[in-house]
Parts: structure tokens; C-alpha cells; sequence
């Protein structure tokens, strides 16, 4: 498991390219009950007009970028 951003999963990339962001949030619930470990993975889709939307609101340095990986 990776601790990462849960709202911007990407696919690899080599070389210093830029990477593809997915367009669903990824987590991991972790439990642990009486010595035993269990993991549950999930996927939740993104709503990619309210994330265009919202990105346009805001001076991140990428949000041109970002803005472009939601249409």
C-alpha cells in the first residue's frame, strides 16, 4: 500500500513525463480486530464538471493543466 492523495490517482510515468490522472478517487480502509489485518480497497468515480468547475476557482500553478486532465 501507498499513502498518496486519495481525489488524484494517476497512472505511471517514466522519464519525467507528465502523468494521466484518473478519474475516480482511490482509498483503503485498514481494521485490525483481535490480531487479524484485513484491507478493503475502494474506487469511487469523480464528478469531472464539478472538478473542472472548482479548479477554475482557484491559482494553482497546474490548474490549466489539471482543468485539461478532467475533460
Amino acid at each position: 500500500m501507498n499513502v498518496g492523495s486519495v481525489g488524484m490517482p494517476f497512472k505511471e510515468y517514466v522519464a519525467g513525463a507528465r502523468p494521466t490522472i484518473l478519474a475516480h478517487a482511490e482509498y483503503a480502509i485498514v481494521e485490525e480486530v483481535r490480531g487479524v489485518v484485513g484491507v478493503a480497497m475502494y474506487r469511487v468515480p469523480l464528478d469531472k464538471n464539478a472538478m473542472r468547475d472548482s479548479l477554475a476557482q482557484t491559482t494553482n500553478p497546474l490548474r490549466d493543466w489539471l482543468i485539461q486532465q478532467y475533460a
